[in-house]
């Protein structure tokens, strides 16, 4: 039972089923002889939201105290008090403003997890290394003149470890051996870093083994090079068990994939039969179907006539069965490269021979309007999927009102189609396609799309701004030059004023240079533009030009004289 605040603590009447308190230091001064009848105590989460109060010495030594955090409390040092957990295991001190890592911390000799994360580390003392039952340690915000001694000795101990970008690349550089030792060393990725909490709850629910965590992490970060050197089969089966994180599954089963897929699909042919375990992406009545038209037998469990395996997410434990038995191994996207190979479905001819009609099923996808997008949906359930439509469906699929039957039918496809980072965007990035959420945010989004998956982003800002009037920053950047000068003529209005104040820009486009006279007043203040290029003098019809708010720029001591000198003819506001 978890408890939170006084009165649920004081009006507690089995204090013996009592594993988890959150409370504050009034809580706990006024509840003091309850709080201590909890001698099951096992997880102390202080909820300070100011500076730190001592914790009583006998809370800390309550027998079953395994689990302290004390996150975003001001603290600008690790309290001496906490050596009486003795039974600890795990201390969560992330975000605040410890500047130090004491020595006495070797006397919690249970310790497996530290989070040091969000806070200004630069030091830590040299017995910290006698920490021997340590495996986890979040130091992702430290910032250390040059890599401590203490946290080289404790690294071949380590199975997790975050480090800043900087540190982790001179660990890399001058202890190459002990960098690539670490089972899992961080990437700082940001979809790696959005399902940490999830994870790390989820390893502490299930008391998950190092090995095990390293590998989930690692997919988490998508790091084939370090799964590949850690993991056998059977870890990748479990990783397809793992409950909650989808995106983990759905790697762990690309990953299986990449490993058999091969092999396996050459020997699916006539006569063989297939045993499916998990949940899949397509219909198993149409599998099931597909497979009969090919003369292939399916099953859902193995016997002594099985030949292949294909794994969904959650196959459970049965599935190992398959390894024993040396049997091939598939997954969903297999069984699709196979269906198209040997079917060759219309729609998949279409992208290759019929452009028009795929552009015209496209723009069906992006019209917002349900009807149309379940037209295009319904192209596809027997022709094959073509993968150039895949941003498009993405889109249909952001836009589509929650849990209708096209809304479904989309998230059928992507799952089907679409990669696991792809999938692991179905609830985010939804801002950009509903309103306009600033030209700043929109540019982070559509990139970490790019970054995380296989779609165009260009085609992404494309109906961002033709919907929302947003994603001008990003197509400035990224369309080629034709387009991007193309984009600012319809930007420039009647009087050839071109207002791209608040794009969040960090330079002066280098298409705007070909508007030439067209362009008599430009605004571009309120962005981040760090100068302005000796080009701006082509502009010779100028006659204002709004560079305020621009930080860089007003501290630029020799552009005024500059700017004069390159416009004589025009009016600049700084």
């Amino acid at each position: 039972m978890l408890l939170t605040g006084f009165k649920e603590v004081m009006g507690c009447k089995t204090p013996l089923d009592v594993y988890a308190l959150r409370v504050s230091p009034w809580d706990i001064k006024n509840a003091l002889k309850k709080i201590l009848s909890f001698s099951n105590l096992n997880s102390f989460e202080g909820v300070w939201g100011g500076s730190y109060d001592n914790i009583p010495k006998e809370i800390l030594k309550l027998p079953k105290l395994a689990k302290l955090s004390f996150t975003k409390n001001q603290l600008s040092k690790i309290p001496e008090e906490l050596i009486y957990a003795e039974n600890l295991e795990f201390l969560d001190l992330s975000a605040n403003k410890i500047s130090q890592v004491p020595s006495f911390l070797n006397m919690l000799k249970h310790l497996k997890e530290l989070n040091l994360s969000s806070n200004p580390i630069t030091e830590i003392d040299e017995e910290f290394a006698e920490l021997k039952q340590l495996y986890s340690l979040n130091l992702s915000t430290a910032k250390f003149e040059a890599l401590p001694a203490p946290l080289l000795k404790l690294i071949p101990q380590l199975s997790e470890l975050w480090l800043d970008k900087k540190t982790a690349r001179e660990l890399n550089r001058k202890y190459p051996e002990l960098y690539h030792k670490i089972p899992y060393i961080a990437q700082n990725q940001s979809a790696e870093g959005k399902l940490l909490k999830k994870l790390q709850q989820q390893f502490q629910k299930e008391h998950t083994a190092p090995a095990m965590r390293a590998l989930l992490l690692n997919l988490s970060a998508n790091n084939k090079e370090k799964i590949a050197a850690q993991a056998n089969p059977e870890m990748i089966l479990q990783a397809c068990n793992f409950k909650i994180v989808e995106p983990i599954r759905l790697r762990a089963l690309e990953y299986l994939g990449e490993l058999f897929s091969e092999e396996g699909k050459e020997a699916l042919k006539k006569e063989a039969k297939l045993a499916v375990f998990g949940k899949l992406g397509i219909d198993k009545n149409e599998l099931r179907q597909k497979l009969k038209d090919h003369h292939i037998k399916y099953a859902a469990k193995i016997d002594s006539t099985t030949t292949h395996v294909l794994f969904g997410q959650m196959p459970g434990e049965e599935a190992a069965l398959a390894f024993e038995k040396g049997l091939y191994i598939l997954n969903e996207k297999n069984i699709i490269d196979f269906w198209e190979a040997a079917e060759k479905p219309y729609m998949l001819e279409v992208a290759n021979e019929s452009p028009e009609q795929l552009e015209s099923l496209g723009a069906m996808l992006l019209s917002a309007q349900e009807d149309s997008i379940a037209v295009a949906l319904s192209m596809f359930k027997q022709g094959g999927f073509p993968k150039e439509l895949l941003t498009e469906l993405f889109v249909a699929y952001k836009t589509l009102a929650s849990n209708t039957p096209t809304f479904r039918e989309a998230e059928r496809l992507l799952r089907q189609y679409g990669s696991a980072g792809l999938i692991g965007k179905f609830r985010s990035a939804r801002g950009i396609f509903i309103y306009d959420c600033g030209e700043s945010a929109t540019t982070r989004s559509i990139n970490d799309l790019c970054r995380n998956t296989e779609l165009d982003g260009l085609k992404v800002a494309k109906y961002v701004r033709r919907r929302f009037s947003s994603a001008t920053n990003y197509l400035l950047k990224h369309l080629p030059e034709k387009e991007a000068i193309a984009l600012l003529r319809e930007l420039l209005d009647k009087e050839g004023a071109l207002n791209l104040s608040g794009m969040s820009l960090q330079s002066v486009p280098s298409a705007l240079f070909a508007l030439g006279v067209s362009l008599k007043k430009l605004l571009l203040s309120n962005n981040n533009i760090k100068k302005i290029p000796a080009q701006v003098k082509e502009l010779t019809a100028l006659k204002e030009l709004d560079i305020r708010y621009n930080k860089a720029l007003k501290k630029d001591e020799n552009l005024k004289a500059l700017l004069a000198e390159w416009l004589p003819n025009c009016e600049v506001f700084w």
